[in-house]
This record gives structure tokens, sequence and C-alpha cells, in this order.
């Protein structure tokens, strides 16, 4: 499956964007559970699947359009987009509410991010979604396996993220004030609480590959380094430093670096623009100069990441 993702099997940027936010590995394996009642793969079928893609490479003016209409320069907005695209587009879905806002006493409580009805099931599914990208730290900032992996802003932690999925917001439903919501929407129909939840990992570069609890071992990886540690990255690879919105795929190169050196300054520049200076740098690695599937994803940081202090409230 993983072939799909590859940069050379679609031509068009949006379609495998979209392709990655359906078929991209999760970050934890389906063979093990987290929770006994949340499923971790939506029955997505790539036969089915198949032509709908290839049909929209071969013209992709709506989906393009539909991302220009939905423009965003948030990662985490841009991937439940390309997914919203997909349920309201494809013929076997039927995309029933997005973003349903359940309210209490003093507010808002919740969001549901899709309830989503399977057309000929009828099985009516609640899909939370979150797409992270987290740097392998080692020290652990709790007693579980998950803690040692940190959100590149230092704004989230594996550990707490999933917590925070699956315990509140797949369980949101399970609210009186969530029934009360859904009630005029679905009926009596039963909700099937789906975690659909995809990113990359990144290791260390100089410190051994860690593991966690129920970790998927086709999860997407790549490694990270401090920009001091710059001469660790192999210097045959053509790299470009990658806006956010190109974190899934790789997107298109529009300055390759020269080289090491070149990629440093480049990186060095960013580090010192106001509001900058603590956001690490994705960096994206191709074999040659012609834009082909990427090889690499690396993380720079600068040489005193972490930055543990600034916040402890998840990130979007």
């Amino acid at each position: 499956m993983l072939e799909i993702l590859n940069k050379n099997y679609y031509k068009t940027q949006e379609v495998r964007d979209l392709v990655w936010v359906i078929y991209s590995p999760s970050l934890l394996s389906t063979d093990t559970c987290v929770s006994t009642d949340i499923e971790l793969d939506f029955p997505f079928e790539f036969s089915v699947d198949k032509l709908f893609f290839e049909q929209l490479d071969q013209d992709p003016t709506a989906l393009i359009e539909y991302i220009e209409q939905n423009k965003t320069a948030r990662l985490g907005l841009y991937f439940e987009n390309l997914l919203a695209y997909y349920f309201i587009n494809h013929s076997s879905y039927e995309l029933i509410i997005k973003g349903l806002q359940v309210q209490g006493k003093k507010g808002t409580i919740g969001e549901f991010d899709f309830i989503v009805k399977k057309v000929e099931t009828n099985q009516i599914y609640h899909i939370e979604t979150a797409v992270k990208f987290f740097l392998q730290y080692h020290e652990a900032q709790a007693d579980n396996s998950w803690s040692h992996w940190i959100g590149p802003g230092c704004r989230d932690r594996f550990d707490l993220k999933l917590n925070k999925l699956i315990e509140k917001q797949c369980r949101l439903s399970e609210l009186p004030a969530s029934q009360v919501a859904l009630k005029p929407i679905i009926g009596d129909a039963q909700l099937q609480s789906i975690l659909h939840l995809k990113g990359c990992l990144f290791n260390y570069c100089r410190d051994e590959k860690l593991t966690y609890l129920h970790e998927n071992s086709n999860r997407l990886e790549g490694t990270w380094c401090y920009l001091g540690d710059l001469n660790q990255l192999d210097p045959n690879i053509t790299w470009h430093i990658g806006s956010r919105l190109q974190w899934l795929t790789g997107g298109e190169i529009a300055s390759p670096c020269k080289d090491i050196s070149d990629l440093e300054q480049q990186i060095q520049a960013q580090f010192i623009i106001p509001g900058l200076e603590t956001q690490p740098v994705m960096i994206i690695g191709h074999n040659n100069r012609d834009n082909t599937e990427p090889l690499e994803r690396a993380f720079v940081v600068p040489d005193n990441w972490p930055f543990l202090g600034l916040s402890k409230k998840g990130s979007a």
C-alpha cells in the first residue's frame, strides 16, 4: 500500500495529499487495542477508491477549487478539509455533518470532527482525526513510553494527545448533551467511534530508535537533528525547506539547497526571524533535482531545543 504514496503514482500534488490523508499508515497498530471500543482503522477500500483517485488525478479541478475555497495555512485544517472532500464526493459515503459542536451550560464542551454514513451498510461513524508529527526526546516526561515523543513546537506530547483523543474526543457521544445534539441528525442510530490518526515520528540522529506501546511497525519515520548536527545528514541528497502544508507528501521543490552549507545558512536565516526563533524547520530530501519522490524527512531544531516551558496546551 505504501507504493501509492510515492510521488510518481499520482501526478497532481493535491491528489497525492488526499491519498496520503486516507491511506498513509496510522501511528498506532490496528493489531493491538488501546481501547476496547475505539476502532483504529476506518473501512476504506482501495479497490473501490482506485478509480476515484485516478479520475481525480486526470481532472483535479474540483479538488483544487475546493482547497482554494477553504484555504488555510494550518496543517490540521488542511488535513480535515481533504478528508471532508473525500466523504462529500465519494459515492460510497454520505458526510452527515462536519464539526458538530456540543453545548453545555458553560459553553462548548466538545466537537465531532466527522459524522459519516457508509451507504452500502447504513453504518454511521463518528470519526476523530489528527495528523501529528512527534520528535523523539530521550527524557521521558511521564511513566510511559509515549511521553518520549513531543511536538516540534513543544506544545503537545504523544501520551497527552492520545489520551485526549481516546478518552475525551472519541467518547464525546457518550455525554448526555451530545446525545441531545445528535438526536435531530441521526435519530436513534448507533455510532461507531473511530480514531483516524496519521503522521510521522522522528528519531534523533545520534540516539537509538525509541519504541512505544502499540506502535505501528509500518508508520512513517524520519530523523531530527540540532542545527549543529547538520553534518550528520547525507550530503548526496538534495534538501529543501518544506512549508507546513508540504509536511504530508513533500510538495514541489521551490529552491533546493546547493549543499549542506547552503542548507545551514537558509535555516539560520529562518531562526532569526522574530517569532520563529523556537520553531523547528522540516527539510525534505530528494535524490535529484527534478522533483521526484521524497526520500527523507527531517526536522532541524535550534541548538537549545526543546522549549518545554513554552506551553502545556495541545497544538492543532
